[in-house]
């Protein structure tokens, strides 16, 4: 089972983060923006969910995403970034080259609150430093929330007119329905707008010009220092925080208990809704005469 094993709820909001193993490979602006858009796209075709916002950075992303399908979540993360790898490694002439630490971060935000605060954090990083690439904050702030994406080939930007499209699709108010049905969209928008103003005017928000081109060398030298903690939950209320840790905690032992039954041929017994169960244990192998 992964470390720590996955649970994803529909109507829940997830926030992913995965980090490269070294370097920035994904520095270029104007080659990876477009690229990570039409990836979206692409993904959000083949595994639907809710994007609430999403950022490239040089060396990470962060998706905010709205489970429809349980089973989807983890697809979509994985799609984006085997495409990212796939094209990172294209472009730099590499062969079976690692481009992410292994597995993601996605706690559950459990409150207004937490989702305000990290929505607001992911628009924040338009244009906050250099290595900002691709954000959801023009999307939003214009109230464009669609936008049409030709495919893209991993070797190249080159499109022709007869290439697949997608539609990339952001649904910033996807999430009210679950941690606050009381409040408006409007209100809602009102408020993280007001955020995001308030963190420009302190200054935390800076204008950059794009990096027209990578150099690797140099890209390869940075080392990353900061490890992202694997996290259940981000969730202000202690005791809501308590109360969802335990539910984990029970399911968790649940799951061992099921995969020792599944071990022993009891395959009758179901795994528990929501966390997704190991490769199925072999039961036989076939022996050439």
């Amino acid at each position: 089972m992964p470390n720590p094993i996955k649970y994803f709820e529909h109507g829940e909001l997830y926030l992913v983060t995965s980090r490269t193993e070294e370097g920035l490979p994904f520095k270029n602006s104007l080659l990876y923006s477009v690229l990570f858009e039409a990836i979206l796209a692409r993904a959000l075709f083949l595994y639907p969910v809710h994007i609430i916002g999403f950022t490239l950075e040089a060396n990470h992303l962060h998706l905010l995403l709205c489970v429809i399908n349980p089973e989807h979540l983890p697809l979509f993360v994985g799609y984006v970034k085997q495409e990212l790898a796939h094209a990172t490694n294209r472009f730099r002439g590499r062969k079976k080259k690692t481009v992410w630490c292994e597995g993601y971060d996605s706690p559950v935000l459990l409150g207004e609150k937490e989702a305000l605060h990290y929505l607001t954090y992911i628009y924040t990083q338009a244009r906050s430093n250099r290595t900002s690439l691709c954000n959801s904050w023009d999307m939003f702030s214009s109230g464009t929330l669609s936008k049409e994406c030709k495919r893209r080939h991993r070797s190249s930007l080159k499109t022709d007119s007869e290439e697949e499209s997608h539609i990339l699709t952001l649904s910033p108010f996807a999430w009210i329905k679950t941690l606050c049905p009381e409040r408006a969209e409007g209100e809602i928008r009102d408020d993280i707008v007001k955020r995001v103003m308030d963190a420009r005017s302190e200054g935390r928000i800076t204008s950059f010009d794009p990096i027209e081109a990578e150099n690797p060398e140099n890209d390869d030298l940075y080392i990353p220092k900061k490890r992202g903690m694997r996290m259940f939950c981000i969730c202000w209320n202690i005791e809501r925080r308590k109360a969802y840790l335990e539910f984990i905690r029970a399911s968790i032992e649940k799951c061992r208990e099921v995969l020792t039954l599944w071990r022993k041929g009891h395959f009758e017994v179901m795994w528990p809704p929501g966390f997704f169960p190991p490769s199925a244990v072999r039961r036989a192998n076939l022996i050439p005469d």
